[in-house]
């Protein structure tokens, strides 16, 4: 299954709110994308209540991306992305990833100008 935590949500959805009209579209893709991929028969979506108010040290709320690793690793899980930075964070905390460049990159027909496929 593919999980997605509410709080991941309910950033997407700040950020479709955003008065930067680059950042609104780019949160509209997004909630348009999990639209998709929710519709798509082939794919078993799940909203997960997840660990949304995960407080860090000094009790104030940690950043949505280390609670995304906080939560995956509980969950034993992969965090599937194509943020570099998370990628890595994840990686450094022994979290597994699934990196969407890689996957996207491996998929690419290796071709020259000219050849015949």
């Amino acid at each position: 299954p593919l999980i997605i935590p509410r709080f991941v949500l309910q950033e997407l959805q700040a950020v479709a709110d955003s008065s930067d009209k680059l950042k609104r579209n780019r949160g509209r893709r997004g909630l348009d994308v999990l639209k998709r991929l929710q519709s798509n028969p082939r794919i078993e979506l799940q909203m997960h209540e997840g660990s949304a108010g995960v407080p860090d040290k000094s009790g104030e709320r940690v950043r949505v991306d280390e609670r995304l690793v906080l939560f995956t690793k509980a969950l034993g899980a992969r965090v599937v992305t194509n943020d570099f930075n998370l990628n890595k964070i994840a990686q450094l905390q022994g979290v597994d990833v699934i990196n969407l460049n890689e996957v996207a990159n491996s998929l690419k027909t290796v071709a020259l100008p000219g050849e015949y496929l």
